[in-house]
Order: structure tokens, then C-alpha cells, then sequence
């Protein structure tokens, strides 16, 4: 069956598509109609690469409020074929309120991959802040590459393209990215990275977790959150 029939089926289909993208846990496959996030688990970066068409049986599930085929059986034809990408529709904060309208107010339980593009700020390897809103979007997955190239532009603005996959569990819109380039901000201002709504203020760490920590001035509080394991670099006080 095509992509978009496979969408709409709970039993087990077979499906075949080209890859388009790739992340360290599975990969977009593409047809003439549709999208979806093949998921193979964890260590699978490498297996497949863009280009790669893929033959594969399973079953569709929903995770995230994104479709994903969880496959059973997979087959590799012996000649890859030519990727290209059409044009992307514009990641923003007006993309961002429908979805979550769509989800939270007409009930729809999952939402469809599609190619986006959206220019933002590097927070880390796994948050960018898009530069219209203090929208965050979770590269979801990233494959090794660029996560890798993304580390060493923190708090720089870049243009990301990639397939909008769903919503994290703190309903960031997750995005498979195959294409990233720096496009200005090169001083590295955190100011500006932070958003509109961005600033800088002095206060006393007040508490810590194994995430982050609160910085106080004594009149607001704020959490200062590390995506990733935080190693108490600050202290109480």
C-alpha cells in the first residue's frame, strides 16, 4: 500500500519509499504521497542512508502525536535513488498554535510529518528557539552529523530544514533536520538567542537537580534548564 494508505490502517501493511532523512533511531521514508518516521531503536544511526529504498512490513503506531511505522521486516533494493526535496512549508509560531489547536481543541491524534524550514537560535544539541517567537522546537533524534555541527553553534542563528515527525511530551513541535547552515548572529549574543523576550539578569542559585538550577534575585525565581545530564557546576549560593 502507499504511505498515506498506511497512515489510515492498524493491521499489517507493507510499505516502500526512500529515505530522506535519518536520525540515530530511524529514519523518514517517503512516497509520491506521504511521510512517516520509521522507527528501528536505539544505535541505529548508519544502517541506512538518504537515498536508500527500503521495502518494509509492520505496523503503523502513534507516538508523540506523530505517526510512526514500526517495522517487522525490512528489504533494501540494490540501487538507491535520487533524493529531492520539494519546497518546504514555513515552521512558525502560526504553524505551531494550529497543531496544537488541532490536537488540544479538534481532537486529531496525530499529526503528519512534512518538510519544514524555520530559522532560530542553537540553545543546545537538542533545543533551538525559533528567531519569530519563544517557540523551542526538539530536533528529535538528530542523526550524528548534526548534532555534532550544531555543538559548536550555540547561541548562533542557523536555518534548519527537516521533517516536522510531532510534539515532545512539553508539546515542542520534534524535527528530523537534514539540512542546517549558520546564517548570521556569528558574535554568539545570548541575548539575542534567548528570543523577543530575552534578557540578562544577575541572582544566586537557590536550588539544584540533575537538570539544572533556580536563580533567584530575591523578588522572581527562574529555572535554568540543562536537556541533558547536569553536572552541579554551581553551587547553593
Amino acid at each position: 500500500v502507499t504511505i498515506a494508505e498506511a497512515l489510515e490502517r492498524s493491521d499489517r501493511v507493507c510499505i516502500e519509499g526512500t529515505v530522506t532523512a535519518v536520525s540515530d533511531r530511524g529514519v523518514i521514508l517517503s512516497d509520491e504521497t506521504a511521510d512517516v518516521y520509521v522507527y528501528y531503536g536505539t544505535s541505529s544511526y548508519g544502517r541506512y542512508s538518504i537515498g536508500d529504498v527500503l521495502n518494509i512490513c509492520g505496523h503503523m503506531s502513534i507516538y508523540y502525536h506523530g505517526y510512526e511505522f514500526m517495522p517487522s521486516s525490512t528489504g533494501v533494493h540494490p540501487y538507491p535513488a535520487e533524493v529531492e526535496y520539494g519546497e518546504p512549508a514555513n515552521l512558525d509560531s502560526h504553524m505551531v498554535d494550529q497543531i496544537l489547536n488541532s490536537i488540544h481543541k479538534e481532537g486529531e491524534v496525530a499529526i503528519r510529518s512534512r518538510y519544514v524550514q524555520f530559522e532560530g537560535y542553537v540553545i543546545n544539541q537538542k533545543y533551538l528557539r525559533m528567531a519569530d517567537s519563544d517557540e523551542l522546537v526538539d530536533l528529535f533524534h538528530s542523526n550524528l552529523k548534526i548534532s555534532q555541527d550544531i555543538l559548536g553553534l550555540t547561541y548562533q542563528k542557523v536555518r534548519i530544514r527537516g521533517y516536522l515527525y510531532g510534539l515532545s511530551s512539553s508539546t515542542y513541535p520534534c524535527l528530523i533536520p537534514t539540512h542546517m547552515e549558520p546564517i548570521g548572529n556569528e558574535s554568539g549574543d545570548i541575548n539575542e538567542a534567548m528570543g523577543p523576550s530575552g534578557v540578562t539578569f544577575t541572582g544566586v542559585v537557590a536550588a539544584t537537580s540533575r537538570k539544572g538550577y533556580i536563580l533567584t534575585d530575591g523578588v522572581n525565581s527562574k529555572l535554568i534548564f540543562h536537556s541533558t545530564l547536569y553536572h552541579e557546576q554551581f553551587k547553593i549560593g
